[in-house]
């Protein structure tokens, strides 16, 4: 019996390292064409209630393109709370990267929007994760009639 359990242990040592290899470990996620797109920040007099309304106008334009895989705000609101990550108002863009890497995307979306005269000035741009530099930008001046047209047009040229 002694010699059984001998042969049982020698068998377990010897085996193991191999049962350890099999468990292979998945090849990272390409997270480049994974895009989360945050609220934009309100500069000056403009009512800020126009934010959010902009912002999803400018997501749906990019799902549409259908370059980039957009990550819902139900679920980016979600986990950024799970975080306890808090972004009131404005988003700075080194806090927004850091978001974006909580969130597990490649790319963020980051804008503003002001008014000069009766003139709403958009500005957009696309900022990678992985080095937190700007790889696209977009401007647009708009009249309030103009808005809706000028934040589709901004979302499919910003990818």
């Amino acid at each position: 019996m002694r010699r059984f359990f001998t042969v049982l242990f020698l068998f377990l040592i010897l085996t193991a390292p191999s049962f350890a290899a099999d468990k292979t470990a998945k090849p990272p996620k390409d997270l480049s064409s994974y895009i989360a797109i945050f609220d934009f920040d309100v500069v000056g007099r403009v009512d800020k209630d126009i934010s959010r309304p902009l912002s999803d106008s400018v997501r749906h334009e990019i799902v549409k393109s259908g370059k980039f895989k957009v990550m819902d705000r139900a679920n980016m609101d979600r986990i950024l709370k799970e975080q306890a990550f808090q972004m009131t108002g404005g988003v700075l863009k080194d806090r927004a990267v850091e978001a974006g890497q909580f969130l597990g995307v490649g790319n963020i979306v980051i804008g503003s929007i002001g008014i000069v005269g009766r003139t709403y000035m958009i500005s957009l741009s696309l900022v990678n994760i992985e080095s937190g530099k700007r790889s696209g930008s977009r401007k647009i001046r708009a009249s309030a009639s103009w808005m809706n047209s000028s934040s589709r047009s901004s979302g499919q040229r910003i990818n």
